[in-house]
Parts: C-alpha cells; sequence; structure tokens
C-alpha cells in the first residue's frame, strides 16, 4: 500500500500561506487585482494558475512563477508541524508501509519543510503537481504517477489530506 500524504495543510500548517499569495506576487509585479477570484485558482497547479496570470494580465508567467517561488519560501520558514499527520507518517515508515507526499505547491520547498521537521525520511519521495503534470483536482494527481514510481495497481493506495 502507498500512503499519499497532502503537504500544506495536512503535514504543515501552511493553509493560510495560500490566501493572498497571488495577490502579493501581483502586486510586487505592479498589478493591482481586478480581474481574478481565489477560487478560481484552487484547482489549478503553479504552471497553470501562471499562464492564467500571464493570459489575464499580460505578464510573464516566467517572473510570476519566480516572485511565487521566492515569497512562498519566505513564508515556509514559518511553517509549523501538524503532528497527528507527521506522527501518522513516522508510524506507517516503521512499519515499512510506503509513503510520499504529493503538493499543489512545490516540491522543492515542502522537502526543506519536511527535513527541518526531521521528517523527510519518512518518504519515499514528494512531488508536486508540476512535476506530475496536472492539477490537484485531476485524478493522475492523486496517486497515478505516484503509484508508477513504487509499481503498484491504481487500487492500492490511500490519500490523507485535511480536506478529508
Amino acid at each position: 500500500m502507498l500512503h499519499i500524504f497532502d503537504f500544506d495543510g495536512t503535514l504543515a500548517d501552511t493553509d493560510a500561506y495560500w490566501n493572498d499569495l497571488a495577490d502579493v506576487c501581483l502586486d510586487q509585479m505592479g498589478i493591482a487585482k481586478i480581474l481574478h477570484q481565489k477560487e478560481d485558482l484552487y484547482p489549478m497547479s503553479l504552471a497553470q494558475s501562471a499562464a492564467y496570470f500571464e493570459d489575464l494580465y499580460d505578464i510573464s508567467a516566467a517572473d510570476f512563477r519566480k516572485i511565487l517561488r521566492e515569497e512562498l519560501a519566505l513564508r515556509y520558514k514559518n511553517a509549523e508541524p501538524i503532528g497527528k499527520y507527521l506522527s501518522m507518517a513516522k508510524e506507517l515508515a516503521e512499519k515499512g508501509e510506503k509513503c510520499c507526499v504529493a503538493t499543489a505547491g512545490i516540491a522543492e520547498l515542502a522537502r526543506e519543510v519536511l527535513k527541518r521537521f526531521g521528517a523527510e525520511s519518512y518518504f519515499l519521495f514528494i512531488t508536486d503537481a508540476d512535476e506530475i503534470g496536472c492539477a490537484k483536482g485531476d485524478e493522475a494527481f492523486l496517486g497515478c504517477e505516484a503509484l508508477e514510481r513504487v509499481e503498484l495497481p491504481a487500487s492500492v493506495f490511500s490519500h490523507l489530506t485535511d480536506e478529508l
């Protein structure tokens, strides 16, 4: 069995970091929020949201992603662990169960936070929506890529998230 953990709001208390992230990034680019709604962004990967803003505001998607990454890295430095799910991951890993992290954010930044928590070793790998090539709401995000990495059938995984 593969246990797929979400990162933001499940392993780390970081959900609130996303509430104004796009607006802060746009503000740093000199763009006032006028055309988009936060709800529009939720199902998108970071690549999709950068392309969305590129079309909507005529800005560089690459510049937006660079600013977003920098801002998120600053915010993640203050991330606190969510003990319930980290304890569960540790227990599963100690039993020899396979665990991974699939985040809608940036895998590299999630890895740094988990390393700071002393929990990186609980997970075989950490991936993100852009690496998988789909958005958080897509079925592929919930396991197909992760299952292929550990060579398990699609029926053999659990998804642990704060949305459950």
